[in-house]
């Protein structure tokens, strides 16, 4: 996954169906909870290779 920033970032338990992923401070409006868009992209091994997008909110917590 990707941030507006191009900085990528891992997300934990992606195979399952609660996943997690951190989020640096400093991304965050304070007092640091809330929720935030963010839009995935999947791409597969085939040929051709084919991308899925999906918006998805997370609740961020402190």
């Amino acid at each position: 996954m990707c941030s507006d920033s191009g900085v990528k970032l891992n997300i934990n338990n992606a195979d399952q169906a609660k996943a997690w992923l951190t989020v640096k401070a400093k991304r965050v409006n304070q007092p640091g909870t809330g929720t935030m868009p963010i839009i995935l992209a999947v791409t597969d091994h085939g040929s051709p290779r084919l991308t899925r997008y999906k918006r998805v909110i997370i609740n961020v917590q402190n």
